[in-house]
């Protein structure tokens, strides 16, 4: 696949984020969008809420957590997402795990609202979301990988 249509799908997705509540897309450390076809469970460690997504705003999550991202390439994920009852965009780093009770663990120690299952598709509810226990520093992020 060239770069200029990879650039595409993801203003595609950039546009299709900002405005359907419910809609959201992965990336890989590389910025191509991820292959929802390996599976897994995404679970959100932090996120920052945007008014607009722009790739501006997905380059600067890269900028932040860059040293995590590059030494855990399978694990980390970037992503975006439109909450249906939220304002905003959340643009989340994500970790993907291929353990369904571990990834609700997770999930549930953070108060995330759901986590994604790309095995189906789907959401799975968990509880409500609080800014409150989100993780911001890489030394924490780090350890929560490599504990899980």
């Amino acid at each position: 696949m060239s770069q200029a249509i990879q650039t595409n799908d993801i203003k595609n997705e950039i546009k299709n984020t900002n405005n359907n509540k419910g809609a959201g897309f992965t990336l890989n450390t590389d910025k191509s969008l991820w292959n929802v076809e390996k599976g897994g469970f995404i679970v959100t460690v932090t996120f920052e809420n945007v008014d607009e997504l722009t790739m501006e705003n997905i380059n600067k999550m890269y900028d932040k957590y860059d040293d995590i991202i590059s030494t855990y390439k399978d694990t980390v994920k970037i992503g975006a997402f439109n909450l249906e009852n939220d304002n905003g965009v959340d643009i989340d780093l994500n970790i993907r795990l291929e353990d369904k009770e571990k990834a609700i663990k997770l999930g549930k120690q953070f108060n995330q609202e759901s986590i994604f299952n790309a095995n189906n598709f789907e959401c799975i509810e968990l509880n409500s979301r609080s800014e409150n226990s989100q993780i911001t520093t890489e030394n924490e992020i780090v350890e929560v990988i490599e504990n899980v």
